[in-house]
């Protein structure tokens, strides 16, 4: 009780509501489409060709993924017998969630460089630089990748503004979602990934792993071995945000 009411005490948190949301539908939808172009019409059928997200979260998955970071949504239910290639066909269907999260977090983090540089008279004033700097002194002095690290930190600490912080969330939701489901743990879809490029074989004894897949997922989860993807995220965002200001700055520079 103590830690619901301290999560609901922290408002910048309920930023992650909106984004979790948005991540967790789009990456479904992107599961439900692939498996629709490539011949399952059942996905029609189910109403899982839409972004609504009544048809794809779980309330239960969506709590725990909030509360303790490792959640769910409702599991696209794919009939592999309507793809010519059963292994290729699962493995593009599973690929297509993730790599709709990294799209999502990439135009996240191009939104991200242009609030930085609208916002960035209150970020000198959050890392105490005086005023008169500008931004091309600042990441002579200090480089790019620890100024825009700076800025990450200025968003989570809830005083950029609700877009800011809204976006800050988004990018790394998204990036979060994408690189745990690709690990090669079944049921998660870089297992799916994976056995595509497998001998048949293989790939039938690596599926009968998917019966035990969760409680592998939470060994892991609890036993601290995949705290790595903590890291993993923030790196990712930062080469993002390094693509995306090579983008955005030089456009923003004719006006600002």
């Amino acid at each position: 009780m103590d830690m619901i009411r301290s999560f609901f005490d922290n408002p910048i948190f309920l930023f992650r509501i909106p984004a979790i949301i948005i991540a967790l539908s789009f990456h479904e939808l992107a599961h439900a489409l692939a498996a629709y172009k490539l011949g399952d019409r059942s996905q029609e059928q189910r109403g899982r060709l839409t972004l609504n997200p009544l048809k794809h979260i779980d309330p239960i998955g969506i709590l725990m993924l909030l509360l303790v970071g490792f959640g769910w949504a409702k599991p696209v239910m794919v009939d592999p017998r309507a793809f010519r290639n059963v292994k290729r066909g699962m493995g593009i269907t599973a690929f297509a969630g993730p790599l709709t999260n990294f799209i999502l977090a990439f135009f996240s983090a191009l939104a991200l460089v242009v609030v930085f540089h609208v916002t960035f008279a209150n970020f000198l004033t959050f890392v105490d630089v005086p005023y008169h700097m500008n931004f091309a002194s600042l990441v002579e002095i200090n480089g790019i990748q620890a100024v825009l690290t700076a800025f990450m930190n200025y968003l989570l600490s809830g005083t950029a503004g609700a877009t800011g912080t809204f976006l800050i969330f988004l990018l790394l939701i998204n990036i979060g979602l994408g690189l745990f489901n690709l690990l090669p743990i079944p049921p998660l879809d870089g297992s799916k990934v994976l056995g595509a490029f497998m001998p048949n074989d293989l790939y039938n004894r690596y599926m009968r792993v998917q019966q035990f897949g969760m409680i592998i997922l939470i060994v892991l989860l609890f036993s601290g071995a995949l705290d790595f993807l903590g890291e993993a995220i923030f790196w990712v965002a930062i080469r993002f945000m390094l693509f995306a200001e090579m983008l955005v700055t030089p456009i923003m520079g004719l006006f600002i």
